[in-house]
């Protein structure tokens, strides 16, 4: 029996073609002693995730150019940093591969204080310069939170230099300026992007249309501007889902509406797709502790019950944080319309405190 060579080499590419198939995507977690680096790489882009650093991007090359338009140093910066509540919070990863190689997810969950919880799942695909960001927010606290989302950008992988242009649909068209800058909620479209000239390396962000209330531009610093956008309150005992992207471009001269279209379709930044729901196992606690009119207006008075001259009016609270690490406290006074409260600290390293 004659065996042709055309169908040996035939079946030799089919061969190659699957095995490149399925290495499309490549996943790789590298223990960098005091963290985590989560590496994801396509042929087009490379993604590096740190779980610690408050689950951020703290790079992202594009490989056609070899630019990374993320500025990070250490706990500093990176991309995707949620910057309020979970800014410095180590995230819970998880990452795997999916549709044989095609896909890489990685999964980063973070918790703040009082059962408010957000989810990154970050997904590269196959021959795509697009990290996909899918988001759900849960809020079991007592109280609406806002969640809020900054990258710390570098366009042309250096300095801002005033060859950048920022981009931002509005009615009066798409603004392109080199100057963007503070608060803009006049946005007709759920993205915004930056080119820098000289390099033709851009980097785009896109964001469902149904969540973002505002977009923020931090122009402190040549070294590393920030976009950010603002988001919706999410209400106590509220869940919400939603989807955004980051992409990299190298030959793009402009961004419209358009160019977006061609990356994710018109859904979510244009149509929006918002979904909501209610947290299961939720309990509303705030009837418990709201105190009425009449309250109100007699006011409240704090007693001593413990130490020196109990029984006594209190108007002052000592606490005593041991020394070394990183520790913080919440005080919460539950049932109290309005306080006024004045806030001093002493010792080594006491110069840094929130209080609200």
């Amino acid at each position: 029996m004659l065996r042709s060579p055309h169908l040996y080499l035939l079946i030799g590419l089919m061969i190659a073609l699957t095995v490149a198939s399925a290495a499309a995507v490549e996943l790789e977690t590298i223990d960098a002693g005091d963290h985590t680096q989560i590496v994801v790489q396509n042929e087009l882009l490379r993604m590096v995730v740190v779980p610690e650093y408050g689950g951020r991007i703290t790079s992202l090359t594009d490989l056609r150019n070899g630019v990374d338009v993320v500025w990070s140093d250490g706990m500093d910066g990176g991309a995707l940093d949620d910057r309020d509540d979970f800014t410095g919070t180590a995230f819970t990863p998880r990452a795997e591969l999916a549709r044989d190689g095609a896909e890489a997810h990685v999964w980063l969950t973070g918790e703040a204080h009082g059962g408010y919880k957000i989810t990154k799942q970050l997904v590269v695909m196959d021959g795509k310069p697009l990290v996909e960001q899918r988001i759900t927010v849960e809020n079991g606290s007592q109280r609406p939170r806002a969640f809020w989302q900054r990258s710390f950008i570098r366009p042309g992988d250096k300095d801002i230099t005033g060859d950048e242009t920022f981009y931002l649909p509005t009615a009066e068209g798409v603004r392109a300026t080199p100057n963007m800058n503070g608060w803009q909620d006049d946005f007709t479209e759920g993205w915004t992007g930056v080119i820098d000239a000289e390099t033709g390396a851009g980097i785009l962000f896109i964001i469902d249309l149904e969540l973002v209330e505002r977009f923020y531009y931090w122009r402190g610093s040549q070294e590393y501007p920030t976009v950010e956008w603002i988001c919706k309150e999410v209400q106590p005992g509220q869940k919400l889902v939603s989807r955004s992207w980051i992409a990299l471009t190298s030959d793009v001269q402009e961004y419209n509406s358009a160019v977006v279209e061609g990356f994710v379709g018109t859904a979510w930044w244009k149509e929006g797709g918002l979904q909501t729901d209610e947290l299961a196992d939720w309990v509303d606690l705030r009837p418990k502790v709201q105190p009425d009119a009449n309250a109100t207006a007699r006011g409240f008075t704090l007693y001593r019950a413990w130490g020196e001259n109990p029984g006594a009016e209190l108007s002052q609270l000592r606490f005593d944080s041991p020394a070394g690490g990183a520790d913080s406290m919440t005080l919460q006074i539950a049932g109290l319309a309005a306080v006024d409260a004045s806030v001093s600290f002493r010792g080594p390293g006491a110069d840094a405190y929130s209080f609200f």
